[in-house]
């Protein structure tokens, strides 16, 4: 179909209003001829009709507006829904009158504690992710400042309220050298706590086969861009949280419950939950615990996590074919 001209736009000819016998204010009919002879040859040239009508404001662009780009014929042109990536950033310093709080539906304990310089360094990866997904993607974390230390009930809840693609969390491990690189999904029959009428707690399991499925395929594509990023090996690899006393016996208390997923994957299954991988880095130095990771090392780490949920959400569809 050939480009459709719009053809010229004039203002409207009225008589001329006579103020004295032969003579004419504004304009001359010699002038108006004028206009009258262009606008027909203009008619002529593209083949349509001249017209006096004014463009309407929607058709004239504003100043600095981006050009918009034509819609194939019969086509409604409509904007495309962007992919959701949330990162969560782990630890930070719990409000006041927070950190004793129980959790109503485990009876745990769920505050989360500053840990450093993890709470420092792991919120500036983040921070990289989200630069270096921003552009392609709606990106959100679930703090609002380096230091913000919602509890973990708060994290899942305000990751699941964006209803996003995937979450992502970040966390280093100063105890662990950096050959300790590890990514874990969510698996169905994880657990976390024990049910105790003793001590006021109750056992939660995930179920969720096919949020465990999708979690799984996105953490194998994350484990592969993190060791393509920093050289070291990333392997998929479980959580566990069980502290044993003496005795071997498991120890149970509204401080930590014990099990093999983390609280805030756990959180995210069924309606409104989503994948969730969760990301350990190893950042002991020699005999260093404290020393924070260095720039090159965040890098690395933020590439490795952004290009995994690149690619992640580029093989959404067929993930989700495979997952049903």
């Amino acid at each position: 179909m050939g480009k459709r001209h719009t053809p010229y736009y004039y203002p409207q000819m009225r008589p001329p209003r006579r103020e004295s016998r032969g003579v004419v204010k504004g304009l001359t009919w010699g002038a108006l001829f004028g206009l009258a002879a262009i606008g027909y040859s203009h008619a002529i040239s593209t083949g349509g009709e001249a017209r006096t009508a004014v463009p309407s404001a929607s058709s004239t662009p504003k100043p600095g507006a981006a050009p918009q780009a034509s819609a194939s014929p019969g086509a409604t042109q409509k904007a495309e829904k962007r992919l959701v990536v949330v990162i969560d950033p782990g630890h930070g310093t719990p409000a006041a009158g927070t950190k004793d709080a129980r959790d109503p539906e485990t009876g745990y304990k769920m505050a989360d504690y500053k840990n450093t310089p993890e709470t420092t360094e792991v919120y500036d990866v983040a921070l990289l992710v989200k630069k270096m997904l921003e552009g392609s993607f709606d990106v959100h974390l679930t703090k609002k400042f380096v230091d913000e230390g919602p509890s973990l009930r708060v994290r899942a809840e305000r990751a699941n309220a964006f209803h996003p693609d995937i979450v992502v969390s970040i966390h280093t491990d100063h105890t662990q050298p950096n050959t300790m690189q590890w990514v874990t999904p969510q698996k169905v029959g994880q657990t976390r706590g024990i049910t105790s009428a003793a001590d006021g707690t109750h056992q939660l399991t995930f179920t969720d086969k096919k949020i465990a499925c999708i979690s799984n395929a996105y953490a194998e594509q994350i484990a592969s861009t993190r060791t393509a990023a920093s050289g070291i090996p990333a392997q998929l690899h479980d959580l566990n949280f069980t502290a044993k006393k003496d005795d071997g016996s498991i120890t149970n208390t509204i401080n930590r419950a014990p099990g093999n997923i983390s609280w805030v994957q756990l959180l995210s299954q069924g309606d409104t939950g989503a994948p969730w991988v969760y990301n350990e880095f190893g950042g002991k130095k020699g005999s260093s615990e404290t020393t924070e990771l260095s720039a090159d090392e965040k890098q690395a780490y933020a590439t490795g996590v952004a290009n995994g949920i690149q690619a992640a959400l580029s093989s959404r569809d067929s993930i989700f074919g495979q997952c049903q």
